[in-house]
């Protein structure tokens, strides 16, 4: 199965409209047993948007285990191997703080 490919700017104006929205985002596993969700919150006015990142079961929704918690300015991204062993997470806090690790899935 091919990957579509999208322009930068529908993708950065669709990241967007979800970080202004609080939309929930979703990838689901190559075998479709599960789901990685991101979700927006802020705890006050004056307090910082926090996103959390969530491993979903797709046969039970109430089955779910923090993956990651992370500021919204934090760019994460997850890639989950074809077997759906092992999780790649690849975190971005700025110019040269990277975060990088394997999680078992």
């Amino acid at each position: 199965m091919k990957a579509e490919r999208y322009s930068p700017a529908w993708l950065v104006a669709f990241c967007c409209a979800c970080l202004i929205g609080g939309l929930l985002l979703a990838q689901t596993s190559p075998k479709s047993t599960f789901k990685i969700e991101s979700e927006t919150k802020s705890e006050g006015p004056d307090s910082e948007t926090t996103m959390s990142d969530f491993i979903v079961s797709t046969s039970d929704r109430n089955r779910r285990e923090l993956l990651h918690k992370h500021p919204d300015t934090t760019a994460a991204e997850y890639y989950i191997s074809p077997d759906e062993k092992w999780i790649y997470e690849e975190a971005r806090y700025g110019t040269s703080h990277d975060r990088r690790s394997a999680v078992r899935a």
